[in-house]
């Protein structure tokens, strides 16, 4: 053969064979396991805002567009839902909550008071006592002094009256204080000559004695001996929170508080493949959990995180608690409770950092959140850390001048929507006419380009309700006791709002680019509403129901 002939018949022999090769690796055309179709997809991507149809591979969105898009990739093992129409978001992620707490509310260890009347209140002690044998503990949590007619705190006098013999503790909303009875008060030797300890005050009348008020610090001279807080108890009552979530269209939460405990039981469910629940841990930096934590470093993972460290540096608003830089204009005697020295936060902000943990803390007065902003400042100063993403949870009450500082120094502000029903009900008494403008300032902070992620801190609210949460953003009012605009110039758009409950708090735990939107490559993680919640009357947001929740690519709630 000659050499052309031979040169062009190798030629064409190796074309064939690529051609061969490549058509034997050529992948089939994707096939998506679950499809949705014929709905109103809101992605919040600002490139490519709606959809009608979205296609899920496994645990990732594969695709999302036009109904003649998504039909391409519908095979034989497909599952199509017609959305006739039905809104679609993404999962919502609560960005501040107790998990452990709604279990046990779920579980009703306690009564529950919320939005009861004193009256009430002490005719469900009274019933309680005649079910249960002389000594035994009456339990109680919810209430709010808003709703009684003198507005003031309960006594431990009153719950004399109905349980003698059984000792009372009866928790405020907020979490941070509680009044017990004169046996539960006897039982650990608090008297007129009790002090009080450091972050926490008795509150004594004018006598001298104590009225059975224990705030903050001062409520752990209480011991519940007889309650189980192990790891069984615990993961009893977070299986329960988690079904509430899926009814919820909850799909992931930010845990405000996780002891060691705490991470034992997210640990066993993520091995057992039973969270039903993407859960990002803030580490107490008060356990045993936040030294595990400082020697293990950060656990990352896409059902359960921990890379997040929780301080408390005061009290509660509702409690007088919160730190504020003048007197409450209705106790002039007291501007709060400081529950950590500026020193000691300080450290653990460093020893955090230097670990490559995020700080979230409680600050809720305008004071505390003003020292935070300075100890965060100093921080990131003295450790250089490219991306921290510290945060302070709460932030109810903020000074006009520190609003910049939050976009300045890019700090995350964590805060409650639900909490316009508690606030709205009495901080005005709390803090006079003007202060009170800077209570959940959301609309200034939006507009300063500040990033506000959004939580409930169920139980210490009135709803856990992420709906109810949206509502009270764009509305600035409640369902519970504020039917009308509470400061409205501080309403957010109903987009914003969206977004405070999912991206924002998504990005809040550095997972942005996994999930809180509707995009290509993301979770699979989404909600169906019964109503577009993006332009119904406001008042039938209220209305609206989770009609299916889909978490990893998977139904897990479906009405």
């Amino acid at each position: 053969m000659r050499k052309k002939e031979f040169v062009l018949c190798f030629f064409c022999l190796s074309l064939f064979l690529l051609g061969f090769f490549c058509c034997k690796g050529k992948k089939p055309a994707l096939k998506a396991d679950l499809v949705l179709l014929n709905g109103k997809i809101v992605t919040l991507n600002s490139k490519y805002p709606q959809a009608e149809a979205l296609a899920i591979k496994g645990n990732i969105i594969a695709r999302v567009g036009r109904v003649r898009e998504i039909e391409s990739l519908i095979g034989d093992e497909t599952r199509v839902i017609d959305l006739k129409q039905k809104l679609v978001i993404p999962g919502f992620i609560d960005a501040h909550i107790h998990p452990f707490g709604l279990g046990s509310t779920l579980a009703k260890v306690a009564l529950d008071l919320s939005g009861l009347s004193k009256e009430k209140i002490l005719e469900k002690v009274s019933e309680r006592v005649k079910e249960v044998e002389k000594g035994v503990w009456i339990r109680g949590r919810g209430w709010d002094q808003a709703f009684f007619k003198d507005k003031e705190f309960l006594t431990r006098y009153e719950l004399d009256a109905v349980s003698p013999d059984n000792p009372v503790a009866l928790i405020r909303i907020d979490g941070h204080s509680g009044c017990y009875n004169s046996l539960a008060l006897k039982l650990y030797n608090i008297d007129r000559n009790t002090k009080d300890p450091e972050g926490g005050k008795i509150l004594k009348d004018s006598s001298g004695e104590p009225t059975g008020m224990l705030i903050d610090k001062a409520m752990e001279l209480i011991k519940f001996e007889e309650i189980e807080r192990g790891e069984e108890e615990k993961e009893k009552y977070f299986r329960l929170a988690m079904e509430q979530f899926k009814k919820w269209g909850v799909t992931g939460i930010h845990d405000a508080g996780a002891d060691r405990e705490s991470i034992k039981v997210y640990e066993k469910l993520r091995q057992n493949g039973e969270l039903t629940v993407r859960v990002y841990a803030m580490i107490s930096a008060e356990s045993e959990a936040f030294e595990d934590a400082l020697k293990r470093g950060p656990l990352i993972d896409n059902f359960f995180t921990a890379r997040s460290i929780k301080m408390l540096i005061d009290g509660a608003l509702g409690s007088r608690g919160a730190l504020l830089f003048e007197p409450y204009s209705d106790s002039a005697e007291t501007q709060g409770l400081q529950m950590m020295s500026e020193g000691k936060a300080y450290e653990i902000i460093k020893k955090s950092l230097e670990k490559g943990f995020q700080v979230c803390t409680h600050a809720i007065g305008d004071k505390a959140v003003n020292m935070m902003l300075d100890l965060y400042q100093k921080g990131v100063k003295e450790i250089p850390v490219k991306d921290h993403r510290l945060r302070i949870e709460h932030a109810s009450v903020i000074n006009a001048q520190d609003i910049p500082r939050f976009r300045k120094l890019k700090v995350i502000a964590s805060m409650q929507p639900v909490f316009i029903g508690e606030y709205g009900r009495w901080s005005e008494d709390r803090l006079g006419k003007e202060r009170v403008r800077g209570v959940l300032p959301f609309r200034r902070l939006l507009d300063e380009g500040v990033l506000v992620a959004g939580g409930t801190d169920c139980p210490a609210c009135d709803s856990g309700n992420p709906l109810i949460n949206f509502y009270c953003a764009v509305t600035r009012k409640s369902p519970y006791g504020v039917s009308e605009e509470w400061y409205g110039e501080e309403k957010v758009g109903r987009e914003e709002a969206l977004r405070m409950l999912t991206l924002n708090a998504a990005y809040a735990s550095f997972e942005e680019k996994l999930k809180g939107s509707l995009e290509e490559g993301k979770l699979a993680d989404l909600v169906v509403l019964s109503k577009d919640i993006r332009n119904i009357d406001e008042e039938e947001i209220l209305n609206t129901e989770v009609l299916m929740t889909i978490l990893d690519g998977k139904i897990i709630y479906s009405k």
